[in-house]
C-alpha cells in the first residue's frame, strides 16, 4: 500500500492531458488522486498574491499505482491578457503547494513542438469563446504563449521542490507510440497502463481535438455573438424599465453562447457546419489568411532558449533529431499557416 503518488502530473496545455487522463482513469493498475482543490489554492494564490500554507494531504488508501493529474497547476487566464504574466508566479506556487502537501517527489510534465502549440494555444482561445486571428492572438497573448512554453522555469520551478522531474515528448505519443510508453516506464519505473491505452484506443476517445477548418467560422459565430451582447448591454432604457428581464435573458446567453458554438462545431459534421456558414454569409471566410502569423526573431530566440536548450539535458527521454528538427524551423520559419 503506498503512502505517496507515484508521480504528479503536471499537464502543460495542449499536451494530451486530457487523452492521458482517461487511459490512467479506466486501467485497472492505476487509481487517480483528485487534485482540485489543491489546483485551485494555487489558482487564487496566483491571483491574490498571497502565500498561504497548507498542511499535508492524507493519501487513501490504494494497492493501485496512485498518482494525480492537472492542468489547472501550468496555466490559466487564457482570453485575459491583463493577467498573464501571473503564469510565471502559476508555476512556483504550483510547484510549493505540491511539496508541501507532501503527495510525490516525481513531477511529470510533457512538451510538444512548439509551433504546433502555438497554434493549439490559438484554437483553444476560439474554443473558450475569443475570436481573433492566430496574427491578433499571438500579439495580445503572447505572455500566455511564452509563459506555457518557459519550460527553463518550469523546471526550475519543480526542482527546487522535488528530487526527479520526468519530461516525455507528445509528439512521439502520437507518432510512435510504443516508443513513448517504453520511455515512460524506464523513467518513472511503473507499469504501462496498456489495458486504459487499449480501451481508450478502441474508442476513439479524443476530447478537445483539432476543429481544423471549422475554426474560422467558429470564430466568427463567436465574434457574432460578442458583438450582439455589447448591443444588449447598451440598451438602457430596457434596463432601466424592465431591469429583471434583462437580466434573466443576459446571463443565460453570455454563459454559454460559446459552449454552445463549440459543441456545434465540435460534432456536426464539416458540410453541414459550412452550409450554416453559407446562410450567415460566411462562406468565404479565408482559412489560411486566418491562421498566418509572422513569427519574430525574438519568439524564435525565446523558443532556442527557453525550450530548446533546457530539454537538451533530458536526453534520456528527449530525442535529440526532434530538438534538432525544431531547431531547424527556426532557421526556416518565417510564418505559421
Amino acid at each position: 500500500m503506498s503512502n505517496t503518488l507515484a508521480f504528479v502530473h503536471v499537464g502543460l496545455p495542449k499536451c494530451a492531458s486530457t487523452y492521458l487522463q482517461h487511459v490512467w482513469s479506466v486501467d485497472p493498475l492505476y487509481d487517480s488522486l483528485n487534485l482540485n482543490e489543491l489546483m485551485n489554492q494555487a489558482r487564487k494564490q496566483t491571483t491574490a498574491g498571497t502565500q498561504i500554507p497548507i498542511n499535508p494531504i492524507q493519501l487513501p488508501p490504494s494497492q493501485n499505482i496512485l498518482m494525480g493529474s492537472s492542468e489547472g497547476f501550468s496555466w490559466s487566464y487564457c482570453n485575459q491578457p491583463q493577467h498573464q504574466a501571473k503564469l510565471w508566479d502559476l508555476h512556483k506556487n504550483s510547484a510549493s503547494l505540491i511539496a508541501q502537501a507532501q503527495l510525490t517527489d516525481t513531477i511529470l510534465l510533457l512538451v510538444r513542438n512548439p509551433f504546433a502549440y502555438m497554434r493549439s494555444l490559438h484554437e483553444q482561445s476560439i474554443k473558450e469563446g475569443a475570436y481573433a486571428s492566430f496574427a491578433e492572438f499571438f500579439r495580445q497573448q503572447r505572455a500566455l504563449i511564452e509563459a506555457t512554453l518557459d519550460i527553463q522555469a518550469i523546471i526550475e520551478a519543480y526542482q527546487v521542490h522535488f528530487a526527479k522531474v520526468v519530461i516525455l515528448n507528445v509528439d512521439e505519443l502520437r507518432q510512435t507510440p510504443d516508443s513513448f510508453w517504453q520511455k515512460y516506464q524506464q523513467q518513472l519505473q511503473l507499469a504501462i497502463p496498456e489495458q486504459g491505452i487499449n480501451q481508450i484506443n478502441e474508442k476513439q476517445q479524443a476530447a478537445n481535438s483539432s476543429l481544423g477548418n471549422k475554426l474560422p467560422l467558429l470564430a466568427a459565430l463567436n465574434a457574432h455573438s460578442a458583438q450582439l451582447l455589447a448591443a444588449f448591454d447598451q440598451l438602457d432604457e430596457y434596463k432601466a424599465t424592465r431591469k429583471q428581464e434583462f437580466e434573466t435573458l443576459r446571463s443565460p446567453y453570455a454563459n454559454t453562447y460559446r459552449w454552445f458554438h463549440r459543441r456545434l462545431a465540435e460534432y456536426s459534421d464539416q458540410q453541414a457546419f459550412a452550409r450554416l456558414g453559407e446562410q450567415l454569409g460566411l462562406s468565404q471566410l479565408n482559412k489560411d489568411a486566418f491562421q498566418k502569423v509572422e513569427v519574430d526573431k525574438a519568439m524564435l530566440d525565446f523558443v532556442e532558449t527557453r525550450f530548446i536548450t533546457p530539454l537538451q539535458h533530458f536526453e534520456q527521454s528527449i530525442e535529440a533529431e526532434w530538438l534538432q528538427d525544431i531547431k531547424s524551423q527556426l532557421e526556416q520559419y518565417t510564418t505559421i499557416s
